[in-house]
C-alpha cells in the first residue's frame, strides 16, 4: 500500500493530543517540528506529507523525491505551500475546507456584537470600579445590529455561516465574490466598491492569494463609512 505518511509538524497538527495517527495510514512517522533544512531528509521514501500552517517553499518542493504523491495541509488555508512547484512536480494537494467553519463564524459574529455594544469599554469601566452604566444611564456607544448592513467579502464555508447567523440577527447582507452570482435568500451580490461604501460592518472571509492580497488598503478604507467596523477572521500570511 503506497500510503507511507510523514507528519512534519505534529506539535501543531495534534495540538490537543487527540489525533490517532493509526487511522490515517498503514505507516506514519511523526516529527513535532521540522526545520527547513530537514524537510527533504524527512520526506524521503514517503508517499504523503502532512503539514499544518508550515511554510513549504518551492525550492524545497522541486527537490522532493518521486515517492511523494500528496501533500496534506491539515487545515483550511494552503497559502503556505508553493502551488506552482507542486503543479510542476505533479503532486496532489488536499486540505480541510470545513475545518472550524462554525467556530470562526461565531468568532466573527462575536466581534460584531462586541463592537456594537462597546463591550471592551464596558469591561474596562467595571475593572476600574465604574458602575455608571448600571447606576445612571448607558455611558458607551451602542447600536442595534438588526437593520444594519453586513458586507461579506468571500462566499465560502465561513462566509455562508456568518451570513446565516447575521440574518438571524436581522442584518442586511451584501456579498462581494469573484464568482458572479444572482441575488438569493436575502443576500445581495455586488461589487467590492459598493460593499465598502454601504456596509456598517465588513467581514473578510476570503483566502489569501495574489488576487486578495491588500484587499484592505488606503483606498478601500477611504470608501468605508466613518462609523463602520472591519472584521478580519481570514487567514493571514507568513513572514
Amino acid at each position: 500500500m503506497n500510503d507511507k505518511t510523514v507528519v512534519l509538524n505534529g506539535s501543531v497538527v495534534n495540538y490537543d493530543g487527540n489525533v490517532d495517527y493509526s487511522n490515517i495510514a498503514s505507516e506514519v512517522v511523526v516529527y513535532d517540528e521540522t526545520p527547513k533544512e530537514k524537510i527533504l531528509e524527512r520526506v524521503d521514501g514517503f508517499n504523503i506529507v502532512v503539514t499544518k500552517e508550515m511554510p513549504v517553499p518551492g525550492d524545497i518542493i522541486r527537490q522532493f523525491p518521486d515517492s511523494v504523491k500528496m501533500i496534506c495541509e491539515a487545515g483550511t488555508g494552503f497559502n503556505n505551500i508553493d502551488m506552482d512547484a507542486i503543479h510542476e512536480k505533479g503532486i496532489a494537494l488536499c486540505n480541510i475546507p470545513a475545518y472550524s467553519t462554525q467556530r470562526v463564524a461565531h468568532t466573527g459574529i462575536m466581534f460584531i456584537l462586541n463592537l456594537a455594544s462597546s463591550m471592551q469599554k464596558q469591561i474596562r469601566m467595571l475593572a476600574e470600579g465604574n458602575h455608571d452604566n448600571f447606576q445612571k444611564h448607558l455611558m458607551v456607544e451602542h447600536m442595534e445590529v438588526n437593520g444594519k448592513t453586513l458586507g461579506v467579502i468571500g462566499y465560502g464555508n465561513v462566509g455562508k455561516e456568518i451570513i446565516k447567523i447575521a440574518q438571524a440577527l436581522g442584518m442586511k447582507i451584501l456579498v462581494a465574490t469573484r464568482t458572479p452570482r444572482e441575488d438569493q435568500d436575502g443576500v445581495h451580490f455586488t461589487t467590492k466598491e459598493e460593499l465598502f461604501k454601504q456596509s456598517d460592518f465588513v467581514s473578510l472571509n476570503c483566502p489569501l492569494n495574489d488576487e486578495t492580497k491588500h484587499t484592505i488598503n488606503e483606498d478601500t478604507l477611504a470608501m468605508m463609512k466613518s462609523t463602520a467596523y472591519l472584521i478580519n477572521t481570514a487567514r493571514g500570511g507568513f513572514s
